[in-house]
């Protein structure tokens, strides 16, 4: 595919995708963006319910993947966001769980390199909130959930190696002290909500625990807006 046919794509693409974010927005409410991966799609119904009257909520569409693939689609996801009604408020982002990848060699119990090596992703962070920056939007580094057990494979991960990226991305997120940071991996690790997942290996969540997870990340964008959200019913249980 030549360079011209991808820009007349992704124009196309930006154009469906903002059409129809435009088309269910509440011009009077703001507007927020969240970049992330599979841990994003479980909690998105919960914090978009949670921010219902507060925000617009949205997230990238699929799967944001490691830092590498941030840096190449990170214009796309943003889309025309200097044209009136298609700007960003504050935009949430992490990458991480796919970063830190490794291959694990069971009859030699030797874990291979990591998907996204630790400086390539401290250099893909930097150059992704360079662009961020560009937007005008509050931003809010969200932290990587734990890696509660060890899982074998081409694709496994080895249990805790989510401190280790989560340290790295500290290094880049703490030169701009403009950036929030939530803290999903010390809610995961610390709430008794989660007491049954972390004796398994698999890293995404489920029913309550997702509540919890879209619930912080309500609350994350509210105290990063600046509003003061109304108590429903169920904020009272």
């Amino acid at each position: 595919m030549t360079i011209t046919k991808r820009k007349i794509i992704v124009a196309m693409m930006i154009g469906y995708m903002m059409g129809s974010i435009c088309g269910a927005d509440d011009p009077k409410l703001p507007r927020v963006l969240v970049v992330g991966d599979s841990i994003s799609m479980n909690y998105h119904d919960a914090a978009k319910s949670a921010l219902k009257g507060v925000a617009n909520y949205y997230r990238v569409e699929g799967n944001g993947g490691p830092s590498d693939r941030g840096v190449d689609n990170i214009d796309l996801w943003l889309g025309n966001y200097k044209q009136k009604g298609f700007h960003w408020d504050v935009i949430q982002f992490n990458h991480g769980l796919h970063d830190l990848k490794q291959e694990y060699n069971p009859a030699t119990k030797v874990w291979g390199k990591h998907q996204v090596v630790l400086e390539d992703y401290k250099r893909n962070l930097e150059k992704e909130i360079r662009v961020l920056k560009k937007t005008g939007a509050k931003l809010i580094w969200c932290s990587t959930t734990p890696v509660p057990g060890s899982s074998a494979g081409a694709f496994g991960r080895r249990k805790d190696e989510d401190l280790v990226f989560n340290w790295a991305a500290l290094e880049i997120v703490g030169k701009y002290p403009e950036i929030q940071i939530l803290d999903l991996n010390n809610i995961v690790r610390q709430s008794s909500v989660f007491d049954e997942w972390r004796k398994g290996n698999n890293v995404h969540f489920k029913d309550n625990e997702k509540e919890a997870l879209g619930n912080a990340v309500a609350h994350a964008i509210v105290k990063c807006l600046g509003v003061v959200k109304q108590k429903s019913a169920s904020d009272s249980r």
